[in-house]
């Protein structure tokens, strides 16, 4: 099932064949239609979501630890279980074979706009922060806005697939993140202890899940159990949504470097998705890897930055405003990017 011209259109899908290949062109035939309407609405509901968060600080409604306690509860409960939820109910490895190519992807895709930012930097000669940059260029918000986007456009099981595969390719982005980007933002201060940070909540509940699902033991979970798992993992996105929004809020862009912050755009928002568009295109990917691999290059810059940028001491005032920025601009570059592959797919 799925969305054409924003209504549902249902789509038989064999429960025991793969629904996923590479070079799998069969579906084609599956893209949901997307217009500008559909993918604004898809953004607007984001929008909507995340001003929740954002009026909630600028009001004072709720002080910053009110947010850092919804962050906690996000990142240790809501979305492990949500991840968990859904991976022990939907994933199978006969029907994925494939599985094991996302956190791959998320590395490729990770090589591909380290290269960029180090040529973009080249154009911007003599800006002191490079380390910075190419962490903004790098590290994308990868879960939550791909989980609500898809959320707005996809229905039923080509839903369910694209979820497991954001959350698949959430592996190899948490150990990039608390490797490679603490390593550019902290330097010198990183500690060894810091490391363990790679076995987070997140990263254990979906190895976990790929655990039981191997060894078939989720048909062993009693409803009493799943079910309130699944209850409190659907709080995950609205309330992930909501935390952004409040971050956001409690950024200052007084005083932006604004040519910085161009060149950050210009990476990360803007030539990352063209060079990820025609990659998909030229090598005829199946329709939801491209479309997984398009979403996750146009996405704005990880708030998680400004966390480690903060526990590190690092520049954090730049950090903030190009994430303010990014995620602001790509309301309407998400929507522009998505649109072109899926119209340029159908022509294929």
């Amino acid at each position: 099932s799925q969305k054409r011209m924003g209504k549902p259109v249902r789509v038989q899908v064999s429960p025991s064949a793969p629904i996923f290949r590479f070079f799998n062109q069969n579906t084609v035939s599956l893209m949901p239609q997307l217009s500008f309407p559909v993918v604004i609405s898809a953004v607007l509901q984001i929008f909507l979501i995340g001003s929740i968060g954002f009026f909630l600080i600028r009001r004072r409604v709720m002080d910053e630890n009110g947010l850092t306690l919804l962050a906690t509860l996000a990142v240790n409960l809501f979305y492990p279980l949500f991840a968990f939820s859904q991976l022990t109910r939907h994933f199978s490895f006969s029907r994925n074979p494939d599985w094991g190519i996302y956190p791959l992807i998320c590395v490729a895709i990770g090589i591909a706009a380290f290269l960029l930012a180090r040529a973009v930097l080249f154009l911007n000669r003599g800006f002191p922060l490079k380390k910075e940059f190419t962490a903004l260029v790098i590290f994308n918000n990868c879960g939550y806005i791909p989980l609500l986007l898809t959320s707005a456009v996809f229905e039923g099981e080509m839903l369910r697939q694209i979820f497991i595969n954001i959350f698949l390719y959430c592996m190899g982005f948490d150990i990039a993140l608390w490797t490679i980007g603490v390593g550019l933002l902290a330097g010198q201060k990183q500690q060894k202890s810091q490391w363990r940070s790679i076995l987070n909540p997140p990263i254990v509940s979906i190895l976990a899940a790929l655990g039981i699902v191997y060894f078939g033991w989720q048909e062993n979970i009693p409803a009493m159990l799943s079910r309130p798992v699944e209850m409190i993992g659907q709080c995950a996105l609205p309330i992930g949504m909501i935390i952004i929004g409040g971050n956001l809020a409690a950024i200052k862009v007084t005083d932006a470097r604004k040519r910085d912050i161009f060149f950050v755009i210009l990476a990360k928002l803007i030539l990352l998705p063209v060079l990820a568009t025609g990659a998909v295109l030229a090598l005829k990917l199946d329709y939801l890897l491209g479309f997984l691999i398009v979403l996750q290059s146009a996405t704005p810059s990880a708030i998680n930055l400004s966390v480690i940028a903060r526990h590190y001491r690092g520049e954090e005032k730049f950090i903030n405003q190009a994430i303010f920025f990014t995620h602001l601009f790509s309301m309407a570059s998400m929507p522009f990017f998505l649109i072109v592959y899926t119209r340029m797919m159908k022509g294929f």
